[in-house]
């Protein structure tokens, strides 16, 4: 990957740092990873009812192949990964949401922990309220049940959904 190519979040079981991106951590556990060191990323705020309405499109997605007794977390799991998704509406540019994945098997992908979601987006209420990680949470969580991304990662692993 070049250079000057899209680098996704890093990811909390990344070997180690690549992003130049400080995005929000949402995390509620602790279990994002801190902000790297770079210049923030300007966070986009958008209201509930503008995140539902953007279009996604697969931007990334990182593998990492399973270790024994290194992912502890993932028990069972062929691969692992990140996932970044970025919306495609020219209003919305550079707009991006990222989540961990593991494929279990060659037909069942799951997202990691729906509540350790990255993105540079920050939800706002109809008065111009921040909502609190968990609202933004489950927000974020109805924009990944609508993508086909399950496809894509099984597509990108070399497998196919049953």
């Amino acid at each position: 990957m070049s250079a000057d190519s899209f680098q996704p979040p890093p990811s909390t079981n990344a070997p180690a740092r690549r992003s130049t991106d400080s995005p929000c951590d949402l995390s509620i556990a602790g279990l994002a990873p801190q902000a790297s060191p770079s210049p923030a990323v300007p966070l986009v705020v958008v209201s509930r009812e503008q995140l539902q309405a953007l279009s996604f499109a697969h931007g990334h997605t990182e593998i990492f192949p399973h270790h024994p007794g290194v992912d502890a977390a993932i028990v069972g799991a062929q691969r692992h990964g990140i996932t970044t998704w970025i919306a495609t509406r020219a209003a919305s540019t550079g707009v991006w949401l990222s989540w961990q994945w593991a494929q279990l098997e060659s037909s069942v992908v799951m997202l990691l922990n729906p509540l350790n979601l990255r993105s540079n987006m920050e939800v706002i209420d109809t008065q111009d309220k921040r909502l609190n990680a968990i609202e933004s949470m489950i927000h974020f969580n109805r924009v990944i049940h609508r993508l086909d991304w399950h496809r894509v990662i099984q597509r990108a692993n070399g497998t196919r959904s049953a």
